[in-house]
């Protein structure tokens, strides 16, 4: 709960800075994106993502979707970011029924479909590790030049019999 409280008293500070003390006008349009809602939605998406995933990552929340996001998405087996989109596709579909207008419902839908993937790579892309295995006749050259992280493996291929080695990375 004291990180939620910090992470709004920190949403509120900046953007009581662009609003009031920054003599940046955002009443008529973005100094970054200008008056395209197509940019404004993927620039705002992009720096509330960013806000959420930080806050996510160290256990803060901006709101209550995203608490519940936190809770039920690994109950559910998808990501927090998932978990987000998927109730504000919901929630603009019925806005977009109820103002009989889909303009910016659809809007709506991009930012937060750029959110999502800047949610899930600030919450687990960070910490994410890669892998690659590469099946070669040459596997000392290929293992000394990624010197850490390599594991080698004996292999037959099936078709020709030939023995390789596998290099795991």
């Amino acid at each position: 709960m004291l990180y939620a409280i910090y992470t709004v008293l920190i949403y509120f500070l900046f953007a009581w800075l662009i609003m009031d003390v920054l003599p940046i006008d955002v009443s008529i349009a973005s100094p970054l994106a200008g008056t395209s809602l197509l940019l404004c939605a993927l620039f705002g998406s992009m720096i509330s993502g960013i806000g959420s995933g930080l806050a996510i990552r160290f256990g803060g929340a901006m709101d209550v979707i995203e608490v519940m996001a936190v809770i039920f998405s690994k109950r559910i087996g998808i990501t927090v970011g998932t978990f987000v989109m998927i109730y504000n596709v919901i929630l603009y579909m019925f806005c977009g029924i109820v103002l009989n207008s889909w303009v910016l419902p659809l809007y709506s839908v991009v930012a937060y479909s750029a959110a999502l993937k800047t949610i899930n790579f600030v919450v687990e892309g960070i910490d994410r590790e890669k892998c690659a295995m590469i099946v070669t006749e040459y596997p000392k050259e290929i293992c000394e030049t990624f010197a850490s992280g390599v594991t080698r493996v004996d292999g037959t291929c099936g078709y020709s019999k030939r023995r390789n080695l596998l290099c795991i990375l």
